[in-house]
């Protein structure tokens, strides 16, 4: 060996051919050599493993900023829908105040309180990474709280006016509004010249003409309180339709309802006649308010 190969130390690799008749092939490698071989080899593997792990690491970071790009984009736009939905349940609670205010009008009624308005939720830029999440949740979350306070209170004066409309719909169904036979007026209500006198007269009611036994109805829904014959009025009905108001029926020749009974409007309860003191086939209707005669035409509104 040779003695400066031997002072180095080293590893020496004999490849010995098969074929005696060629030589053999020495390869010689110096400890420092190998030293250096051994370093590069393990710094190389940990480079190959750093490396392959920053990959992975890499592809799942790409990944996951792939799926919250994603979630980004569907987040943008469920707010855009949220906002659209904002602003259409903003305008329909509008116009629903307003229909509320009519009513209230044609009712006479007065609000049962102020209804909350509804401030705006801002422009129609779209939100930024930084502002999609809390402020916006928080920002939707007042505005739906504004929208239920206006919702209650809506409530509210629509329960208010149900009951307004429901009372005046039982005075409504009271209301004398039609002549209760079908025929034409032949004496009005007020002054006038008294058919058997000559002399000047005030009528309380207004004379209808119509055939003899002509079907008479009631004005208005009410209570019957009052029938048979009564001095001038002939063969008379009266009937109670509360709020102090009655109508009376004269100069019937035949009815055809009982005390106590309840009547509704367009219902028949008698025949013309000319019963009492009367010049012909007519009825006598009157309307009175407590206890005094009003003019039945000022509440007709609809003809026979």
């Amino acid at each position: 060996m040779n003695p400066k190969a031997r002072r180095e130390g080293g590893w020496t690799v004999c490849l010995i051919p098969d074929d005696p008749a060629q030589d053999t092939v020495r390869f010689h490698f110096h400890r420092r050599l190998l030293s250096v071989l051994v370093v590069l080899s393990a710094s190389l593997f940990g480079w190959s493993v750093f490396v392959t792990t920053h990959y992975v690491w890499l592809q799942r970071s790409y990944q996951r900023l792939v799926r919250m790009e994603d979630e980004y984009e569907q987040m943008k736009q469920d707010f855009t829908k949220v906002r659209q939905y904002s602003y259409r349940l903003q305008s329909d609670l509008e116009r629903m105040e307003q229909q509320v205010r009519r009513l209230q009008v044609i009712a006479g009624a007065t609000a049962g309180g102020n209804i909350p308005q509804i401030a705006g939720i801002g422009g129609e830029s779209a939100p930024t990474p930084q502002t999609v999440g809390r402020a916006h949740l928080l920002e939707q979350q007042w505005f739906l709280a504004q929208s239920q306070q206006k919702v209650e209170a809506l409530q509210a004066q629509l329960n208010q006016l149900y009951e307004v409309f429901q009372q005046k719909s039982v005075a409504l169904s009271a209301t004398p509004s039609i002549l209760p036979v079908r025929g034409y007026v032949i004496s009005g209500f007020g002054a006038r010249i008294d058919p058997f006198t000559g002399a000047p007269d005030f009528h309380t009611g207004v004379d209808v003409f119509a055939p003899y036994g002509t079907p008479v109805v009631a004005t208005a829904a009410g209570q019957v309180v009052f029938v048979g014959p009564q001095g001038t009025y002939g063969q008379l009905i009266i009937i109670d339709h509360g709020f102090g108001i009655f109508t009376y029926y004269g100069h019937l020749s035949k009815v055809l309802v009982h005390k106590g009974d309840m009547v509704k409007r367009w219902q028949v309860i008698g025949l013309v006649g000319s019963t009492g003191r009367s010049t012909g086939p007519h009825v006598h209707y009157e309307v009175r308010y407590q206890n005094q005669p009003l003019n039945p035409l000022q509440f007709i509104v609809e003809a026979f």
